[in-house]
């Protein structure tokens, strides 16, 4: 993966979701976060036929890879308008994602950047009872 892009340059991919939450892929999460070269991850769950052709219950993100010292993330958006939103917007650095998640390095799923505390320390995170849209 780290030949994808040259040291300044950058990819896109739209992938499912679970490319950053699986147990299958953790390993490949765990080092494009590890080796700053995850720049953006936008979930976006397709319950409101943002892609008509595309079934409702998919969700799929817009991953972005390239060097980057703080990757930047939006989840559960329904609607393009979602991933403007600066309050659906977290960043987290490769330190931030050991401390959250230090066994698997997987993505924490987080709805709102409040939901991260209003300085967005990374043990303060919550991931349960979030709301959805």
């Amino acid at each position: 993966m780290d030949q994808i892009t040259a040291p300044a340059g950058r990819a896109g991919f739209i992938v499912p979701t679970g490319i950053a939450t699986d147990d299958s892929t953790k390993a490949f999460f765990g080092h494009i976060s590890q080796s700053r070269r995850l720049v953006s991850l936008l979930d976006l769950e397709n319950r409101d036929a943002i892609f008509p052709a595309v079934h409702r219950s998919y969700k799929f993100c817009l991953l972005t890879l390239g060097a980057a010292e703080r990757a930047e993330f939006v989840f559960f958006a329904t609607q393009t308008a979602h991933l403007a939103d600066t309050r659906r917007r977290f960043t987290l650095t490769p330190d931030e994602f050991r401390l959250i998640n230090p066994n698997t390095l997987t993505c924490p799923r987080v709805s709102q950047r409040a939901r991260c505390g209003p300085d967005q320390e990374a043990l303060s995170c919550r991931t349960d009872t979030l709301p959805r849209g």
